[in-house]
């Protein structure tokens, strides 16, 4: 059983999209696996038929759970992770044939780790927001930062990071237009009791130039102006403006994107702020991609 999975796991790894493609790999790399997993299968690598029938049979939620397990041994617990959530559309998941539509996943990704921390699957990309929760649910999240675009900028989901002792930073836009607006203001007319961070950031090549202000307005817990708004949003102590001014020959655009985050004033440094602005640009572009 575990050399079947294992031999599965890597072929997937390496690109193997279907049953065949994985007893293929398995027969070009026979020596390999023999060498590392001291192969218990008397009649060589499994046949195509094999592999499908054993993981048809599998239970696919302990198997989930399994495997989170095996990855969070692989995870360097590291204080401050930032960890992108994000909801994606396999290619060619789909089949006409049997009127199935294609999966569409909603991941937890560990930036400085560099892993898939857990997935969940939705039928439609709508219902990320009831997948999102059951996801968190899954990981350990304390003292993590979590990321997510607009669809999960919701009050229920902020509370969840809370209670599970993480803090977020999540993006602000037509899903909630008139708290879009009040932040907007808040940036614009930049009141000089307030206190503020920032980090800018500079990028180059392919004949543009651009440059990302990152700027952070911070609140105090029990802020006067903010008070209704922190009532609705569990932990809400920061509001963060990300703005990318892009230079292609004498023109010039600036896009500003907002987002709500729990972070405080001392766990929301320059360094911090420049590795976050990198995570959450990359989202925005692949949103707008």
């Amino acid at each position: 059983m575990l050399d079947i999975v294992v031999i599965a796991l890597c072929a997937v790894i390496c690109g193997a999209e279907g049953w065949d493609d994985i007893e293929r790999f398995g027969l070009a790399k026979e020596a390999w696996f023999k060498e590392r997993l001291n192969l218990a299968l008397p009649a060589g690598i499994p046949s195509d038929d094999t592999f499908r029938r054993v993981f048809s049979r599998l239970d696919t939620d302990a198997f989930a759970a399994c495997f989170r397990t095996f990855v969070a041994t692989l995870r360097e617990v590291t204080g401050g992770e930032v960890i992108a959530l994000d909801g994606k559309t396999l290619r060619h998941s789909f089949d006409t044939a049997l009127g199935q539509k294609p999966l569409h996943l909603v991941s937890a990704w560990a930036c400085r780790n560099r892993l898939v921390l857990g997935q969940r699957a939705v039928s439609e990309k709508s219902n990320e927001i009831t997948a999102v929760p059951q996801l968190l649910a899954l990981l350990d999240i304390t003292g993590c930062v979590i990321t997510a675009d607009a669809m999960s900028c919701q009050k229920t989901i902020a509370h969840q990071i809370v209670e599970q002792k993480g803090e977020y930073v999540l993006s602000l836009k037509d899903n909630h237009p008139h708290l879009a607006e009040d932040v907007a203001a808040c940036f614009a007319h930049q009141d000089s009791g307030r206190t503020f961070a920032s980090s800018t950031s500079h990028d180059w090549g392919h004949g543009r130039t651009e440059i990302r202000r990152v700027r952070c307005l911070f609140l105090e817990e029990t802020d006067s102006d903010w008070f209704d708004v922190q009532q609705e949003w569990s932990g809400l102590r920061c509001l963060v403006e990300i703005e990318r001014e892009r230079r292609v020959g004498e023109k010039v655009t600036l896009e500003p994107h907002y987002f709500l985050s729990s972070l405080s004033r001392q766990n929301a440094s320059p360094a911090r702020l420049e590795s976050m602005s990198k995570v959450l640009w990359a989202k925005i572009s692949l949103l707008e991609n």
